[in-house]
């Protein structure tokens, strides 16, 4: 972890990106669990 940072010039940016790809992965998780659980009732 401590490499990533050393090239990363902030660690705002960084947890920045990590938290959109976070968000957008939730994000399609989230979409498809309701899909199915309204399929499901």
């Amino acid at each position: 972890m401590i490499t990533d940072f050393q090239y990363c010039p902030t660690l705002n940016s960084r947890m920045q990106i990590i938290k959109l790809s976070i968000k957008e992965k939730m994000e399609s998780i989230g979409y498809t669990r309701r899909y199915y659980e309204h399929n499901e009732d």
